[in-house]
């Protein structure tokens, strides 16, 4: 559609049910993009019909946004505006699917949401149609989101645009804040409904160890420690921490599994335990510390946290592993768990030993 764009038409166009753009007659390839609930100034320029967002009416006035459109339209082609869209995010997957967390994930969420586009002339409005087709799968639209964050962030660094186009756009859903703590009892029941299967030993090291889901299979033991590698880890930190003979043990066993949902649907038929997720188990594994008297710095160490205690200036300059501490607080929490569960389930010889301290002179 094209028209002569004046201020008093800017006031009258109105959305009429599907986003359109009205091209000014006066100054080819500028024009204003009608949505449900703005209206936009842009630009369309070049052989590749590269599109380019100034702003919003009325926050951009008509006489500032044509001068922007004027000096854009002069300005030489960008180097990367034919790239198209799916090109880019091919480059992306094949550099980093492998490395970043939920990598398989974000491949299937990218690849069955994005439409082909040119890359510059991805903008809000666009990625927000994309999410408006997901609104009866909240989750599914809050993991595109953050994907496609993190792959324009991407996209920016490696040059191929200009500035983020996402300013502003925050998560479309926000996600309730769980507080879910496991009692003694649906600790014990999880545990003694647990068989020898994969999954099984999963959950069983998530209560031993407090560690996220999706590092267990990472997980490198040694004679009495574990290691989770940086790349592997949320904060790009590798983390050491004490651990039992049984939690040693199960760490031999295979810890690669996929399909959760079904599994622990089937474990909560099988233990009674209901509302609970296994992400709670790591709640429950901080808690049962706070109770035992284990020092908040202590709790954040053994979870692999850098922020609270040892974020900050004393994150930077504070380079003690606590390992001693770790030892005696996983030592007192495992004495504590045998106690819940029974006292056969965690044998008295399979804690671990008490930690040596430095011979004092």
């Amino acid at each position: 559609m094209r028209q002569l764009l004046t201020e008093r038409t800017l006031q009258t166009l109105e959305f009429e049910g599907k986003p359109e753009t009205v091209w000014d007659t006066n100054l080819k390839g500028f024009g204003i993009r009608l949505l449900k609930t703005t209206k936009t100034f842009t630009v369309m320029r070049g052989k590749q019909r590269e599109r380019l967002t100034i702003g919003r009416y009325p926050d951009w006035s008509l006489k500032d946004a044509r001068k922007e459109a004027q000096a854009l339209l002069a300005a030489p082609p960008r180097k990367n505006a034919a790239m198209p869209l799916k090109q880019a995010l091919k480059q992306f997957i094949e550099l980093h699917c492998d490395t970043l967390k939920g990598g398989k994930q974000m491949v299937w969420n990218l690849n069955a949401h994005v439409k082909p586009i040119a890359l510059h002339n991805v903008d809000r409005q666009y990625v927000q149609g994309i999410l408006d087709t997901m609104t009866h799968t909240p989750g599914e639209a809050n993991h595109f989101f953050q994907y496609f964050r993190t792959f324009m962030m991407w996209c920016v660094r490696r040059g191929l645009l200009d500035h983020y186009p996402l300013t502003a756009m925050v998560m479309p859903h926000k996600r309730p804040t769980r507080e879910r703590v496991l009692s003694d009892n649906e600790l014990k029941a999880v545990w003694n409904n647990c068989g020898d299967d994969t999954f099984s030993t999963v959950v069983k090291l998530l209560i031993l160890t407090g560690q996220r889901r999706g590092e267990i299979k990472h997980l490198i033991p040694d004679s009495d420690t574990a290691t989770l590698p940086a790349i592997h880890a949320k904060n790009g930190k590798a983390h050491v921490f004490p651990i039992s003979k049984q939690t040693h043990e199960l760490l031999q066993k295979n810890r690669s599994w996929g399909g959760w949902s079904k599994s622990k649907a089937q474990l909560d038929k099988l233990c009674g335990v209901t509302d609970w997720t296994l992400h709670d188990l790591r709640r429950t594994y901080a808690t049962i510390h706070a109770q035992l008297g284990t020092p908040i710095h202590v709790i954040e160490k053994l979870l692999n946290h850098i922020s609270g205690k040892l974020g900050g200036v004393a994150g930077i300059y504070n380079r003690h592993s606590y390992q001693t501490e770790m030892r005696t607080a996983v030592l007192a929490y495992e004495a504590n768990i045998s106690a819940i569960l029974n006292p056969i389930t965690l044998k008295p010889e399979d804690a671990l030993a008490p930690p040596v301290l430095p011979h004092k002179e």
